[in-house]
């Protein structure tokens, strides 16, 4: 076991170190201002509007089909093979726009106290 956890923290440093050669991106760097100004707070409250309206479009079609697959699956008497593949599918398309603005600022302050240790604040072009 003490190998395994070696080997463990040999690859979270391969990784940290990973990260630390990337370049912040232009988001981020509007993003970091945002955060840092409080004259921009309208602009956080507009992002999640934004957030909203581009993730609708996405996810009603897809609540769609899956409520079309399911009623499929209801109805029928044997286990439908490639039906229940494709609800997997839609599933996991479903939990990938499954985010909100609380898991979005989380994760931007996991970048933002990477970048903090040391990583590269130029932006990429």
């Amino acid at each position: 076991q003490c190998s395994d956890a070696r080997a463990r923290a040999q690859e979270m440093r391969d990784l940290e170190a990973e990260l630390d050669k990337s370049q912040c991106s232009d988001a981020m760097m509007f993003f970091r201002r945002v955060i840092g100004s409080k004259e921009n707070i309208t602009a956080v409250r507009e992002l999640a509007l934004y957030l909203e309206e581009w993730k609708e479009p996405k996810v009603l079609p897809l609540l769609e089909k899956q409520r079309d697959l399911l009623d499929r699956l209801d109805g029928s008497d044997a286990s439908d093979g490639p039906v229940k593949e494709e609800l997997g599918k839609i599933a996991a398309d479903l939990a990938e726009l499954d985010f909100s603005m609380d898991s979005f600022w989380a994760e931007l302050e996991l970048l933002e106290k990477r970048e903090g240790r040391g990583g590269s604040g130029t932006p990429t072009p």
